[in-house]
């Protein structure tokens, strides 16, 4: 099929997709990217420690020096803040406000799309039940 438009556009992307390939990435994209794996796998330690809220906290604390904190929430100013934001889910974890805010701005979309998916049938007489179902 060569000629086509069809068979031009697949060969030019195929030449995207082959320069693509060959750009080098950098070494600052590669640094990032060691520091973005080294956290990660901090983090992954974290979460291995006994899962008790006061281990998990040691546990970050010796992992994460204060310097670090504000990579994950700015202007953080202790431990306890971002523990607490990355580890809310945890048993002994903080319901906060804004956890609260969220389930409630969240409560009437889920429902509307839920009463879409699975409607309600009001069904006032033996007749009407017998024939919706």
């Amino acid at each position: 099929m060569p000629g086509t438009e069809l068979a031009k556009w697949r060969q030019q992307n195929e030449e995207m997709n082959e320069e693509i390939r060959s750009i080098r990435i950098s070494d600052d994209i590669e640094a990032m990217l060691t520091d973005y794996d080294a956290k990660k796998q901090r983090l992954n330690e974290v979460l291995r420690a006994p899962r008790n809220r006061e281990d998990m906290f040691e546990c970050f604390k010796e992992k994460f020096p204060i310097r670090e904190l504000t990579e994950f929430v700015d202007e953080a100013e202790s431990h306890e803040v971002v523990f607490d934001i990355l580890f809310a889910k945890f048993a002994g974890g903080p319901v906060t406000a804004e956890t609260m805010k969220n389930v409630y701005n969240n409560w009437l979309p889920l429902r509307s799309e839920m009463m879409e998916v699975v409607p309600q049938l009001i069904i006032e007489t033996p007749y009407a039940y017998v024939h919706r179902v």
